[in-house]
C-alpha cells in the first residue's frame, strides 16, 4: 500500500496491526512513514518515537524519526538523528546514504560526498549515493565522472528520472548533444509515466 501511494489505507492497516499487538515496533514505523507522506508530521514523529520506545536498540525507528524531520525541512535536527541511526546501525550503508542525502539538501556538499562514498564502499549497488556523486560532479563540471555515476545508477534503477536527468546533463556537458536530447526525452517519458520523483520536478520544469 505504501508503494502504490494509498497512504490512508496504509494508515488504517498499520493502526489495526497496532491494536492487535501494540508493543511491536514494526507497525509503528510503517504508520510513521504513511503519516509523513500525508503531511501529518507531528503524528508521524510520535509513531516513530513509539517504535523506538518498544525497541530502543534498533536503528530503524531512529532513522524513521530522522526521515520525518527531513521531510519537514528540519535538516539540522534530521542530520543529528541520522547520526544516531548510523551509530546504532554500525555504519549501515543505507543509513549512511540517507545521511548523505540530507547533508546534500542542507548544502553541505563535502559531508554529502564523504558519506556517499562511504556508503558505496560498503555497498556499491546503492543508487542514491551514486546520484549524489553525479550531482556533485556536475557542479564541478566533471562530465566524465558524472556520467559514470549516472550510468551506474541507471543500471540499478533504469526508470529513475533523476538518474536519467543526471546522465543527460553529463552528456550535454561533454558536448554529446544528440545523446543528451535522447536522454532528456526518456526522462520526460518516465516522469509522465511514473509521476514526480525526488529532486526531479524542478529540473524538468
Amino acid at each position: 500500500m505504501l508503494r502504490t501511494g494509498k497512504n490512508p489505507n496504509a494508515i488504517k492497516a498499520f493502526e489495526r496491526a497496532i491494536e492487535v499487538e501494540n508493543d511491536w515496533a514494526l507497525p509503528y514505523i510503517g504508520l510513521s512513514t504513511a503519516l509523513a507522506r500525508t503531511g501529518a508530521f507531528d503524528k508521524a514523529r510520535v509513531a516513530a518515537q513509539d517504535a523506538h520506545r518498544y525497541d530502543s536498540e534498533w536503528w530503524v525507528p531512529v532513522s524513521a524519526s530522522a526521515s520525518v524531520l527531513a521531510a519537514e525541512g528540519r535538516l539540522d535536527e534530521a542530520i543529528e538523528e541520522y547520526k544516531r541511526a548510523v551509530t546504532l546501525s554500525r555504519d549501515n550503508p543505507l543509513v549512511l546514504s540517507q545521511l548523505a542525502t540530507v547533508y546534500f539538501s542542507a548544502g553541505l556538499d563535502r559531508e554529502a560526498e564523504s558519506h556517499a562514498r562511504k556508503a558505496l564502499a560498503l555497498n556499491e549497488d546503492l543508487s542514491s549515493p551514486r546520484l549524489l556523486l553525479a550531482e556533485w560532479a556536475l557542479s564541478r563540471r566533471n562530465g566524465e565522472e558524472a556520467l559514470e555515476h549516472a550510468e551506474r545508477a541507471i543500471s540499478i534503477a533504469p526508470q529513475n528520472v533523476v538518474a536519467r536527468l543526471c546522465r543527460a546533463d553529463a552528456l550535454a556537458l561533454l558536448e554529446r548533444e544528440d545523446e543528451a536530447m535522447t536522454e532528456y526525452t526518456k526522462a520526460i517519458e518516465y516522469w509522465s509515466k511514473l509521476g514526480p520523483q525526488t529532486a526531479s520536478v524542478d529540473r524538468l520544469e
